[in-house]
């Protein structure tokens, strides 16, 4: 007897579940594949919308009117962006969650069945995925716990097992299940929360805990009372103690609260960009010019900021009070929607019945991932974005809506001419930056193995279309690696530098462009320029033991006055004080000007500094510092 395939359940699985499955080392951005398959499934989803289009059906729907509104806010401010380049990023996330929820939208309206089935489906793609989380939890340690495949990230990791234990917790209290049913979910709820402890994602525990606990407020009128007063009890506690857990010495505190302080800055750089932003994706170019200095100094201090870790802050920053507005409202209307479900099924008996449940997993899963998102990157990435447009795209079909039909004719014709630009963008906005993402990952490992022989690698790969972050981050890596040719090959180096030297017109305060820059310089015997590169590379970040160590090679190889190294040295030392690395760097201006008894003893003065700081937790920055050796500098 033959069986019959299932295809929507083998669809609703298989797709959400590629989304993570596809996770592949064959890229320097291993999830990228992920992007690519978000953006064939949102161009689809524009092309169904249109196909499906019929006039009268959207009228009342508000909440599908606020998110294409939002989605025009995105397209708006493009005008104003500062820099255009890195909204255009922003635009293709904007594509991708826009399409991917009117797609669905568009769906679920036309097949009720599909609208009833799609929360479980996703829950049963994301229940599939875990087992290979689970085995890089227990048994690889390189990259360190919580980093690897499927997901990634930790905090992307947290944001998904929350958005699962939401989607599941409600089917507990259905009056339509049955024991298999009961079964089935509380060993999947058990196996989960278990990963998810194991995991260890604090922000995302929370957020759950808060979230299942508005469940049973729900679910249960006469304990309402109860968690009520237990909700302000708590509430009350975690008020008394914020300011001081706000102000801990706290590693995640620390790095959170200097972002924070700079994207502040960042919105209020004047009143015109508090209230329309820096444009759609404008954050990572422009939080350079604001970040505050003493991030550097943190424990989880990194070169590049790409999301301030409040996904609130990043809607300011980008669209303004006004775009955030826009996404205030968003959440309000599908708060009103839920509760029109909650409403309009309470006290039904039959299939319908569960529509309320089903309902309170897709207002659940949206709240537990924005509440996550205060405190966390992981809403900033399409993987978890996505998880949004599917319980948005679920709580905009009315519980009162016809199916939608269609007039076809001539429909084909609109869905053709649509066709064209969005193959056109989706060889440039996606395919193009799949091939390169590619071929740097190749590039970038053969590095690692043959630094002599890696030129030619980085040399053949072509950039795409839209700049973005891993295309300045390869024009970085092709600068380090045409330093380190320069001797052997100084012919084809300064043919080779105009790709890196590019990076001075999109983002020149990324990584250690100065750095590099300041190094090329030198060895073209171009002083003045190397001078005021390592100025700069001081005023983005003085904390930097590679700055002062590359200065003073340069200051010692080509018989360079130190001068205007000590001035700086001491500029900084004045301002944040005897930092291990500015004493440090003074030890290196001592060695040059030959004074090697100083040299050494604030080289003493440093490692101590260093042995205080790691005993009382530590940091990388300190480590590196600690081995770091006066008379090996060179």
């Amino acid at each position: 007897m033959k069986t019959k395939i299932n295809l929507p359940t083998v669809l609703g699985v298989g797709l959400p579940a590629s989304v993570y499955l596809s996770f592949s080392s064959k890229y320097f951005l291993p999830s990228f594949p992920s992007y690519f398959i978000l953006g064939i499934l949102a161009a689809t989803g524009w092309l169904y919308f249109i196909y499906k289009y019929k006039e009268g059906s959207y009228e009342k729907n508000y909440l599908l009117w606020s998110i294409l509104f939002f989605f025009f806010w995105n397209i708006m401010s493009l005008i104003w962006a500062e820099k255009l380049w890195s909204s255009l990023e922003g635009l293709r996330r904007s594509f991708v969650f826009t399409g991917l929820f009117l797609g669905l939208w568009t769906l679920f309206r036309a097949y009720r069945e599909i609208h009833k089935q799609a929360l479980y489906w996703v829950f049963l793609a994301l229940l599939l995925v875990t087992p290979f989380y689970v085995k890089v939890l227990l048994f690889y340690n390189n990259p360190p716990p919580g980093f690897g495949y499927p997901f990634g990230n930790p905090n992307l990791a947290g944001s998904i097992f929350a958005f699962a234990l939401c989607l599941i917790f409600p089917y507990f209290f259905s009056p339509k299940k049955t024991r298999k049913h009961l079964y089935f979910s509380f060993f999947s709820f058990l196996f989960l929360s278990s990963v998810f402890a194991l995991a260890r994602p604090k922000g995302a525990a929370l957020a759950t805990f808060f979230v299942l606990g508005g469940n049973l407020f729900l679910l249960f009128p006469r304990i309402r009372f109860f968690l009520g007063s237990l909700a302000f009890l708590m509430g009350g506690v975690t008020l008394s103690f914020l300011p001081q857990l706000f102000f801990s010495s706290s590693a995640t505190i620390e790095v959170r609260r200097l972002i924070w302080s700079g994207t502040m800055n960042l919105i209020t750089a004047s009143p015109f960009r508090s209230f329309f932003g820096w444009g759609t994706g404008g954050f990572f170019a422009n939080y350079p010019d604001y970040e505050n200095p003493l991030f550097q100094t943190s424990r989880y201090c990194s070169e590049v900021i790409y999301f301030p870790h409040c996904f609130s802050l990043e809607i300011i920053s980008e669209l303004g009070m006004i775009g955030f507005f826009f996404a205030l409202v968003i959440y309000f209307l599908a708060t009103l929607r839920f509760f029109e479900f909650w409403k309009k099924e309470e006290g039904k008996e039959g299939k319908q019945e569960n529509l309320r449940y089903t309902a309170l997993s897709a207002f659940a899963g949206l709240t537990v991932l924005l509440l996550h998102s205060q405190v966390s990157v992981a809403f900033s990435y399409p993987q978890v974005q996505c998880l949004a447009a599917i319980a948005l795209a679920w709580l905009a079909v009315s519980p009162s809506a016809e199916i939608l039909t269609c007039a076809r004719k001539g429909r084909g014709y609109l869905c053709f001419l649509a066709l064209i630009p969005l193959l056109f963008l989706s060889r440039y906005a996606f395919w193009d930056s799949l091939a390169f993402q590619k071929e740097y990952q190749e590039a970038f490992r053969f590095s690692l193995l043959n630094k002599e022989e890696s030129l030619d690698k980085f040399l053949v790969i072509s950039p795409p279309w839209i700049e973005d972050r891993y295309t300045l981050d390869w024009r970085n890596s092709l600068g380090e690696v045409l330093v380190n040719h320069y001797e052997k090959n100084t012919r084809l180096v300064e043919e080779s530098l105009d790709p890196f030297w590019e990076i001075r017109e999109y983002l020149p305060r990324y990584k250690n462009f100065y750095l590099v820059g300041a190094v090329i310089y030198a060895k073209q015997k171009k002083f003045l320029e190397a001078e005021s590169f390592f100025l700069q590379a001081a005023k983005k970040n003085p904390f930097s033991l590679d700055l002062w160590k590359w200065w003073a090679q340069v200051c010692a190889y080509e018989k360079i006055s130190p001068d205007k190294m000590d001035q700086t040295v001491k500029k900084y030392q004045k301002i944040y004080g005897r930092d291990g690395v500015l004493v440090m760097a003074e030890a290196f201006v001592k060695y040059c000007q030959g004074r090697a008894q100083e040299a050494h003893r604030l080289q003493k003065e440093a490692h101590l500094w260093c042995e205080k700081r790691l005993s009382s937790g530590g940091d990388n920055r300190a480590r590196v510092l600690l081995q770091t050796k006066i008379a090996g500098f060179r």
